[in-house]
C-alpha cells in the first residue's frame, strides 16, 4: 500500500523491506513514540530499528492500545538511573480563575489524565509555582516520564505564535510552545499526547501539593 504525504516515503520504504534503521527522530515526526522507539502508522509486522531497539510497527497512529507502554520493570530501571523528567499541571482553584482538572492520580501513584487539549509545564517547578499564583487555591499534580518522551516533545514543539500556518503543526498535532515569557517549559499538547504521557509515566510517580 503507497502512503502519501507527511512521512511518505519513511513509511512506503519501510513497506518495501523487512526492517529498516532510522537515524534521525526528525523522520520519525508524528510517528506514534513508544518506550522502544517508535511505533508507526504503516504495514503491520515490519520492524523500525531506532537507535539499537527494533520496534515492531503497528497499523494504527490512532489506536493507543499498540503503543508500548513503560512496563514497572523498566520504569523501576529509568527511574534508578535519573534519567527521568517532571511533568506538572496546576489544578483547581477560585472561580473565575479555576483550571479544570484534567489530570488525576490514582490510589497506586499513577496519572489517570482526560482526553483532549492539555496544558503542562516539564521540567523544574518554576512555572507550576508562578501558574498556581494565578490560581488560588489550586494544586499542583506532578509525575515523571522517561527523557525521551520529554525529548520527544521538545523536538516536536513549534511556537503558539502563526500555529495554524507552520508548515511543521503536523495537521494540528504537534505540541505549542505557550507562555515563553514565563519561567520554565510550558506547552499546550492536542489529543493524543495526554494518552502517550499516561502511557510512559513512570508507575507509582503522580504526587498532588
Amino acid at each position: 500500500m503507497v502512503q502519501e504525504g507527511a512521512n511518505a516515503d519513511l513509511i512506503n520504504r519501510i513497506n518495501g523491506s523487512d526492517s529498516i534503521e532510522v537515524p534521525s527522530k526528525k523522520q520519525c515526526r508524528g510517528l506514534t513514540p513508544s518506550a522502544g522507539g517508535f511505533a508507526v502508522p504503516f504495514a503491520a509486522g515490519k520492524v523500525l530499528t531506532f537507535g539499537t531497539v527494533a520496534t515492531e510497527a503497528t497499523t494504527s497512529l490512532a489506536v493507543p492500545e499498540v503503543v508500548p507502554a513503560v512496563t514497572e520493570a523498566a520504569a523501576g530501571d529509568v527511574a534508578a538511573s535519573g534519567n527521568t523528567s517532571t511533568v506538572f499541571r496546576v489544578q483547581g482553584g477560585v472561580m473565575p480563575n479555576a483550571s479544570k482538572t484534567l489530570i488525576t492520580i490514582d490510589a497506586d501513584g499513577n496519572p489517570i489524565i482526560r482526553n483532549g487539549t492539555l496544558n503542562i509545564s516539564i521540567g523544574d517547578s518554576s512555572h507550576a509555582a508562578y501558574f498556581q499564583t494565578l490560581r488560588p487555591g489550586g494544586t499542583v499534580t506532578s509525575f515523571e516520564i522517561p527523557t525521551w518522551m520529554d525529548n520527544f516533545i521538545q523536538e516536536n514543539a513549534i511556537p503558539q505564535f502563526d500555529y495554524r500556518s507552520n508548515p511543521l503543526n503536523q495537521n494540528g498535532l504537534a505540541p505549542k510552545i505557550v507562555d515563553p515569557t514565563t519561567p520554565g517549559r510550558s506547552y499546550e499538547l492536542p489529543s493524543p499526547w495526554g494518552q502517550w504521557l499516561q502511557e510512559n509515566a513512570i508507575p507509582g510517580s503522580g504526587k498532588v501539593k
